[in-house]
């Protein structure tokens, strides 16, 4: 404790020689703490920004598609819809996998045709139109996914068979909202011809992606035939710890159409299953992460350098003091420990400071939005949601303590000399 008391005296006081190892102390103590608190939230921001975009693209891509095999290219498109006595046969095949809902759905490409006025002191109008996709689904689906219902903007509404739900996009491009009517005009396989359908517009959602432009929700049995035909079957699972096992059913019951291409038929399978590319949309998402990470690290390496320069100035200013210990008996192991204690010492007041730093700006992130997006369009977000995970404030700070750590040793066992002269 004397020895420590001897080294430490006058050691963060400007007084000491030019006052240049009181700065490194505190200018190292100042570029720790940043770099932690940089790293922490570039992992929190990051994280966060994955998985509000991953849960938006989750909500409307199912995580499984059932189709009509398809034996040849030659055949037309309607010869691979699905007919009621192929979708009992799925019912059936289905029972074997739990934890997953799932609807029969049609879909058609449709013209949306709105009246506008041409301004706001004109009372003459114009019919706008625009290309949409539509997805008539049974009404139970989208009540029970609970990964698009957090993205409508009425949590309670009546999905009627002329109801349609469009994305925030499409109610702005053609200034319709909620209980507005529009008109869509479909092409009918059957009838060879074009029918026009008036809807309601029951709910808006809300993603901030593309689909919000394009994608919209219709009851199955507003495009429904005469003749039963269905595009497929999609469905989500419930239990997304289970995604493995039921891939591994579905691939004994049905072929994986992964190329989109035309097939063969093989031991007389009638349906192909389409997943989800879940994995290259995080391989993507991921990608971002690279760069940013990698000038963050750089940070940290630069921080921990400016500790090595205070321990090297440690050891020339406190020379004489280490060499009176040196004579005083004092082994050059113990000597080594105080430079350790020192890069120590230091490192755990930045580190107590960085994380406090980051817990404060991810719970005021979380509840007062202080960062905020310039573009959601091109972002697909407004704000940047904090992504709070202990392990950040766990690994980090032991990296740094290893590794402050080891400089620490390898600038003493460098540098450190005592001359008896």
């Amino acid at each position: 404790m004397n020895a420590f008391y001897f080294i430490f005296s006058r050691f963060k006081k400007l007084k000491s020689k030019k006052g240049f190892l009181a700065f490194n102390f505190y200018l190292s103590i100042f570029l720790i703490t940043f770099s932690l608190v940089a790293i922490i939230l570039t992992d929190s921001f990051t994280q966060g920004y994955k998985n509000e975009i991953f849960s938006k693209l989750e909500s409307l891509n199912p995580d499984f598609k059932i189709i009509k095999y398809k034996k040849n290219s030659l055949l037309n498109e309607y010869d691979f819809y699905i007919d009621s006595l192929d979708l009992v046969s799925i019912n059936n095949d289905l029972t074997l996998i739990k934890e997953k809902i799932y609807t029969p759905y049609i879909e058609k490409m449709a013209i949306v045709f709105s009246e506008r006025q041409i301004s706001p002191s004109s009372k003459e109008s114009y019919k706008q139109r625009e290309g949409i996709y539509v997805l008539g689904i049974e009404k139970s689906f989208l009540f029970n996914n609970s990964l698009i219902n957090k993205y409508f903007d009425n949590k309670n509404f009546n999905f009627s068979d002329n109801s349609i739900i469009i994305g925030n996009y499409l109610s702005k491009k053609i200034n319709k909202t909620i209980n507005d009517e529009i008109d869509l005009l479909f092409f009918d396989n059957s009838s060879k011809s074009f029918i026009a359908k008036r809807f309601i517009i029951q709910n808006i959602y809300n993603t901030q992606t593309q689909n919000d432009e394009f994608l919209s929700y219709v009851p199955i049995a507003a495009l429904k035939d005469d003749n039963l035909h269905y595009s497929g079957i999609i469905g989500d699972f419930l239990d997304k710890d289970k995604i493995i096992f039921n891939k591994k059913i579905f691939e004994q019951l049905y072929t994986t159409d992964t190329a989109h291409q035309s097939y063969h038929e093989p031991n007389n399978q009638k349906f192909a299953i389409k997943y989800w590319d879940s994995q290259n949309v995080l391989k993507f998402l991921n990608s971002f992460d690279v760069p940013v990470k990698l000038l963050m690290w750089i940070l940290m390496f630069l921080s921990v350098y400016s500790l090595s320069s205070l321990i090297f100035n440690f050891l020339i200013e406190k020379k004489e003091d280490l060499k009176i210990l040196y004579l005083m008996g004092y082994e050059k192991k113990r000597l080594r420990y105080i430079a350790v204690s020192i890069s120590l010492y230091i490192s755990i007041i930045s580190i107590l400071i960085g994380n406090l730093i980051s817990l404060l700006v991810i719970f005021l992130q979380n509840n007062f939005q202080i960062i905020n997006l310039p573009s959601e369009k091109i972002f697909q977000l407004t704000f940047i949601p904090a992504y709070f995970d202990v392990v950040y404030f766990i690994k980090y700070p032991i990296f740094l303590i290893l590794f402050t750590a080891f400089i620490s040793l390898y600038v003493f066992n460098k540098n450190f000399k005592i001359d008896l002269k």
